[in-house]
């Protein structure tokens, strides 16, 4: 059930996190030219996608490390050449929805349908992954508190061991969709044939919702 008592944040900035020592901590520290990416797409997943307007969330862990990939979303990628991960999950998408394949992997138009990318650490620094993981260990807490104030459902889409551990925080009104981690070493688990996008669309279609268009061209 809906938690109708508790104060719904209006936007992001109603998080309390910015004003914790971790955040303010992290400010000062990051900026340098190790860190990826560049400061002003750390936060780009809830600049594109505000508060009030999630209608799914996708969950990674960290940017990727190479230079001049990352955009500030989760999996995304700012060049036509596609990371490993970000090519099997189009080629699950693909074959999910059988829309036309894009030939760059910037998943911009996904974010401005209502679709959280969002990494649990959102730095990383540069040829090092999961290089910044200490530094915001209350940062997905902090973002999935404030999706459980919003007093409507919203889909997760949860890849992975270290994804699917954030279930625990998530209210059980909002449904979750589940499988093995898209990278080489994990995709033929659970995610090759997992259909996440149809599925969430169909969560979408049982609560009267539209469903998400999610083409990239």
């Amino acid at each position: 059930m809906l938690d109708l008592v508790a104060p719904e944040y209006k936007s992001w900035g109603d998080m309390p996190y910015w004003d914790s020592q971790e955040f303010c901590f992290n400010l000062k520290d990051l900026d340098r030219l190790d860190t990826l990416p560049t400061p002003r797409l750390w936060f780009q997943a809830m600049r594109l996608t505000p508060l009030d307007k999630v209608r799914c969330v996708i969950v990674g862990q960290d940017p990727y490390p190479t230079a001049g990939i990352a955009n500030g979303l989760a999996f995304s990628a700012n060049t036509s050449s596609f990371p490993p991960t970000l090519r099997n999950i189009l080629r699950e998408w693909y074959e999910d929805l059988g829309l036309i394949m894009p030939l760059q992997g910037n998943l911009t138009p996904w974010a401005k349908q209502g679709v959280l990318l969002i990494n649990a650490y959102p730095t990383v620094r540069l040829g090092e992954p999961a290089s910044h993981r200490k530094y915001w260990q209350a940062f997905l807490p902090a973002v999935v508190s404030a999706l459980n104030t919003q007093r409507r459902i919203i889909p997760y889409i949860l890849w992975g061991g270290h994804a699917r551990k954030v279930e625990q925080l998530i209210d059980k009104v909002h449904p979750v969709v589940s499988s093995s981690h898209p990278s080489p070493l994990s995709v033929s688990k659970s995610f090759r044939g997992s259909r996440p996008f149809s599925a969430v669309n169909k969560i979408l279609q049982g609560l009267k919702q539209e469903p998400i268009d999610w083409s990239l061209v």
